[in-house]
């Protein structure tokens, strides 16, 4: 489902996971033209503002630039860094943006050759930044110091164009890097590349990669070739050929991108319009294909999971838009919402996708027991006794065991409440079956001395408790409460 969108063709990245609120920073794409020709470059940040129920972005700040930018990334570190045409990278303070500051620019360098368009942040040391550009240069820089950037070994022959890097999820030291023909392993401590894949039996042309979350030697590769559009998944123990090869897309996949909070759910936009997200764990021939997230109308050349929020995404694609979407998958995977798009230039249409099954199980933020460990983590930091008592009963409500967990927070334990009712001191009318009528008045009495005990000063009302679920998205509840 679409939540906003920003009618403008633009690279875009996300705020870094410990930033709140969730910001979006957008920088004018190169090569590209709206319909006024407008040359105008810039680089802005949104705020999501999911309050407003409208499709547009809250502007937050607005920087004109001398250039345009091929890749854009937000360092933890508080840098924002742009890979431009003729080798430029220019570097901006992500704070002095936000205040407007006509000083955000830290610096730029020139070091590379020909455009900057891959472009990755280290997840463990958010000081250092991989860059790739043509001539296969690739450079490892210091955020904290960009006047000597390193290289991880000698350049990789032949030369060709630097299509994408990512570092390891689960290695620091390790990055891997991606040209037309194959893929390429760098180990930073050895400063050399160990391992090269390629896939010979295929004429896919490789653009983006993503590491396994989780599986250090697993990654996955998206190939641009409107003949191959495939994504496969490789095994550096085993890498003679691709593990798994996911068969969906009817043109060349741009981009992907693996959740990190659940590594059975990635992302793949593509040539064709569409976004889709697939289990990549799933061996099966063609891969298992989970849902289609959306369709627009021209290239989609970026895809992104949200680092603080899980059940958000971001494409960007040629039709000067990009999206921001709350994954259909928290709605058991629905079918997919169509964008609206600008008039596009006339093309063959696709055809029409299958309708994938519904899965198996649901991502695995919203599975038991998350919500009833948040709840529990906010009623052992409440101070307040209600506050507490509130938590305590909201934790029931995502337990297996919700009456048996309501009893034991009214003071009811399981065996006394069996004890009491199989009470042989409880009379019966022929004397040899219980009296039900008096057994519902001990019942009744043993429930009020336990309403006097609470503090019911009115009628009660039904509350409406919101859960935040990451920053920004809310599951609602409806309980009856006392006021």
């Amino acid at each position: 489902m679409k939540v906003k969108e920003l009618k403008r063709t633009v690279n875009v990245c996300w705020s870094p996971a410990d930033h709140y609120p969730v910001t979006i920073a957008a920088g004018s794409a190169a090569q590209q033209v709206d319909s006024s020709f407008s040359s105008s470059s810039y680089l802005e940040l949104y705020s999501l503002n999911l309050e407003d129920p409208g499709l547009d972005l809250e502007l937050k700040s607005s920087l004109q630039t001398e250039h345009k930018f091929q890749k854009i990334v937000w360092s933890g570190a508080g840098v924002l860094v742009g890979g431009c045409d003729g080798g430029l990278l220019q570097f901006y303070s992500a704070d002095k943006l936000l205040q407007n500051a006509p000083d955000a620019l830290l610096g730029s360098s020139t070091k590379h050759s020909g455009h900057v368009s891959a472009l990755d942040i280290n997840p463990y040391q958010k000081n250092l930044l991989a860059s790739g550009a043509s001539e296969s240069e690739i450079f490892i820089w210091d955020l904290n110091n960009t006047s000597q950037p390193m290289a991880p070994g000698n350049r990789n022959q032949p030369y060709d164009h630097v299509q994408g890097l990512a570092w390891n999820q689960q290695v620091q030291h390790i990055l891997g890097s991606t040209f037309a023909t194959r893929c390429v392993v760098w180990d930073l401590r050895k400063n050399e590349p160990i391992m090269k894949l390629s896939d010979s039996q295929s004429r896919t042309r490789w653009r983006s990669l993503a590491w396994h979350p989780n599986v250090a030697t697993q990654l996955c590769i998206a190939s641009e070739d409107d003949q191959v559009p495939v994504v496969q998944l490789w095994d550096l123990r085993l890498a003679a050929s691709p593990l798994v090869t996911l068969e969906g897309h009817h043109k060349g996949v741009m981009s992907v991108s693996w959740s990190k909070q659940d590594p059975d759910l990635m992302l793949s936009a593509g040539k064709d319009g569409r976004v889709l997200c697939w289990n990549p764990n799933n061996t099966k021939p063609g891969g298992e294909l989970l849902t289609e997230i959306s369709q627009q109308q021209q290239w989609v050349f970026d895809v992104a999971w949200c680092p603080r929020d899980p059940g958000l995404l971001v494409t960007a694609s040629f039709d000067q838009q990009s999206s921001h979407n709350q994954s259909n998958i928290m709605e058991s995977f629905g079918g997919a919402d169509s964008f609206s798009a600008l008039p596009a230039v006339a093309r063959a249409a696709p055809p029409a996708p299958a309708q994938p099954a519904q899965p198996p199980a649901p991502p695995a933020w919203l599975r038991r027991p998350r919500a009833a460990r948040y709840c529990r983590q906010k009623g052992d930091a409440a101070t307040d006794q209600n506050e507490r008592y509130t938590w305590f009963f909201l934790r029931a409500n995502f337990l297996p065991t919700f009456r048996t967990e309501v009893l034991n927070l009214l003071g009811f334990k399981q065996d006394e409440i069996s004890s009491k009712f199989k009470s042989p001191n409880v009379p019966s009318g022929d004397g040899t079956q219980p009296d039900l009528a008096a057994l519902s008045r001990d019942a009744h009495t043993l429930i009020e001395r336990k309403l006097a005990n609470l503090d019911i000063t009115s009628a009660p009302t039904v509350s409406n408790v919101v859960i935040p679920n990451g920053e920004g998205k809310y599951i609602q509840l409806f309980f009856l409460s006392t006021v």
